[in-house]
């Protein structure tokens, strides 16, 4: 794993993107070392043909253990990565929805609110709002 100081300075937003990254990357070698896996199982196939089963069967029995264990990562990622697309097409459809009560024409002018506490391990964060209810906060936090 990576340290949790690297974590801590980066953003939310910066995480996932690192996080999404990462896990693509990861896929793009699974797929190509299962390619490589699948070759030599085929050659391993092809030997035994040629030789006997007695000197290759050892060999096919873990080359095919590892082309599962590596193909059960590779879904792993997959789900993580369609879950992660499927929870951004959703947040999408709600930001649409909340658009409608805070981004309409007769809302009042933009508030800028300002998090600066570092409390769990968070960045501070300034968040643009037309909130009705904010824009006449009494005493700032």
């Amino acid at each position: 794993g990576e340290p949790f100081e690297r974590g801590a300075l980066m953003s939310t937003g910066e995480n996932l993107l690192h996080v999404l990254n990462t896990l693509e990357s990861r896929a793009m070698v699974l797929e190509a070392e299962l390619k490589e896996i699948d070759d030599d199982i085929n050659l391993n196939a092809s030997m035994t043909r040629k030789y006997g089963d007695e000197f290759f069967a050892d060999g096919s029995a873990r080359l095919t253990q590892i082309r599962a264990e590596k193909q059960q990562r590779l879904a792993e990622i997959r789900g993580q990565l369609h879950d992660t697309s499927q929870s951004v097409r959703q947040g999408k459809q709600l930001l649409g929805t909340l658009s409608t009560e805070y981004g309409h024409p007769m809302a009042p002018p933009p508030v800028i609110l300002d998090d600066s506490s570092r409390d769990e391990g968070r960045s501070p964060t300034r968040i643009l709002t037309s909130s009705p209810i904010l824009a006449q906060k009494r005493t700032p936090r």
